[in-house]
């Protein structure tokens, strides 16, 4: 840290002062002023501000995400999980209540 002995820095997050520190020639694995598109979770929130002006729906080409920096967020992903765990188990005993139905099934089916 703080070596100025390099051609690339990488860096997992980025802040104003490494910036002030480049010189040209220096490669930078960021670009300044520009989490809106390059974090998850600021894409996510450009693309939910799209979602409501234009109308546009995001799920169909953007897959769920949530920002766990955010308390209503995390909430939303324990229910998200929880749903789809309980949606699994529940696949499951359909598929063991056909089988079974289908005579491929192993004893009396209870659930």
């Amino acid at each position: 840290p703080g070596s100025t002995l390099w051609d690339l820095k990488w860096c997992a997050n980025d802040n104003d002062e490494e910036y002030n520190r480049l010189v040209d020639g220096d490669l930078y694995n960021h670009f300044q002023n520009n989490r809106e598109i390059t974090t998850k979770a600021g894409l996510m929130r450009c693309l939910r501000d799209l979602a409501v002006a234009e109308q546009a729906c995001i799920d169909s080409f953007f897959p769920r995400c949530y920002d766990m920096s955010q308390v209503s967020e995390r909430e939303d992903f324990v229910q998200d999980f929880q749903r789809g765990a309980a949606l699994n188990i529940l696949l499951l005993h359909l598929k063991i209540k056909r089988a079974q139905d289908a005579g491929r099934g192993m004893g009396k089916y209870v659930c």
